[in-house]
């Protein structure tokens, strides 16, 4: 009664679950006696879709709610100080987020005193893993009642799969399971839906994995289970994951890394003020942009992301203007500003090339630094 104290109820979707009339036990409780009482009430919970349907105006606690606030997924450049006392490279700490996403506690499993690849033997691929079975856990606390179709459209996107008549028939679900799940599934932040930058009409959406764990995991545990069972689980890394993470990386995590930089550094660092981004690819498939943003000043920032383990030469840079030339006005007519990405930065020509062409360069040693 003399100090504040807080109560703090976690994972409030297995109380609703047990007893469904807790949060109008709540809201009676804090009408009569808990506002005016010293406690701070919290509430938190990992089923996303649940806790925003608390704050509904037909739930028992609308209106009460003094503040909300959604947890998002670490950064990559957070996930990086889990190893900032290792001696990993910079691409390792990249392919950890890579690997584990935004997770913390994923990290937290993860030793610096070992190497990357040791890392994700013992405790990603080996059966005996602490994060072996970690998806199908979720899945499964978060009152999914079907599973199998679940994992059928995850393992239909991992694999390539990412327009809806592709993952339907891939997973053999039907139009109706694909919509229900599919909502289900960006509900819970593992599935997200995207349009080419500038583009409005939802015909050409694509669908892809935006926690990257899940995606790893659907791509190189989910698909290799029978192996992992019967097989050495080094041999399995070194001939069915390692030789292809580079190509996991470069295809669907570099280009999420070097957006997260942007949001964070381009105006501080390079003095670019954007409004908006995203990807870009034209409807014959011929022009695919990495990034194409709209400027303050009305101008348009276009940007290739390499993860490549050799510097990259100035043939980037021009790819990159012949490919801006070909998008739809005015983006291609107005005020043109050039970002390069490069994890294993620029051979000398493309240095000073950018010099010349007021080039914006970012290495790898820039993304953490």
């Amino acid at each position: 009664r003399e100090q504040r104290f807080a109560l703090v109820l976690d994972e409030f979707q297995y109380l609703v679950e047990a007893d469904p009339s807790i949060p109008s036990q709540i809201q009676a409780w804090w009408d009569t006696a808990g506002l005016r009482s010293q406690a701070y009430v919290v509430i938190c919970g990992s089923h996303v879709g649940m806790m925003e349907a608390l704050t509904g105006a037909s739930q028992p606690l609308y209106g009460r709610f003094t503040s909300r606030c959604k947890l998002q997924p670490m950064a990559y450049y957070d996930t990086a100080l889990f190893y900032q006392e290792s001696d990993w490279s910079i691409r390792d700490k990249l392919t950890a987020y890579g690997v584990l996403g935004g997770t913390p506690k994923y990290h937290a499993t993860f030793s610096p005193k070992t190497d990357l690849a040791s890392n994700i033997i013992r405790h990603v691929l080996s059966p005996d893993g602490l994060l072996h079975n970690e998806p199908e856990v979720v899945i499964c606390s978060s009152s999914i009642r079907d599973p199998a179709i679940y994992n059928s459209m995850l393992q239909a996107v991992a694999s390539g799969e990412t327009r809806r008549s592709e993952i339907e028939q891939r997973a053999g679900v039907t139009p109706s399971q694909f919509g229900f799940c599919s909502q289900t599934l960006m509900e819970l932040e593992w599935m997200g839906r995207e349009k080419p930058f500038g583009e409005d009409s939802a015909k050409r959406s694509i669908y892809t994995i935006t926690d990257h764990f899940i995606h790893f995991w659907y791509r190189f545990v989910s698909s290799l289970a029978g192996e992992l069972e019967f097989r050495d689980t080094e041999e399995v890394y070194a001939s069915r994951v390692g030789p292809y993470i580079n190509d996991y990386m470069g295809r669907y995590v570099f280009e999420d890394i070097c957006m997260q930089y942007l949001k964070k550094n381009a105006a501080i660092r390079h003095g670019l003020q954007i409004r908006n981004a995203g990807r870009y690819w034209s409807r014959d498939g011929a022009v695919e942009i990495d990034i194409v943003g709209d400027l303050a000043d009305n101008g348009t920032l276009a940007c290739e992301c390499k993860w490549s383990s050799a510097p990259v030469g100035v043939g980037v840079y021009y790819d990159l203007m012949r490919k801006t030339s070909l998008l739809p006005p005015p983006r291609r007519t107005g005020n043109l500003r050039y970002a390069l990405f490069s994890a294993a930065g620029f051979d000398e020509n493309t240095v000073t090339t950018a010099e010349r062409d007021n080039v914006t360069l970012i290495t790898g040693e820039d993304l953490l630094r």
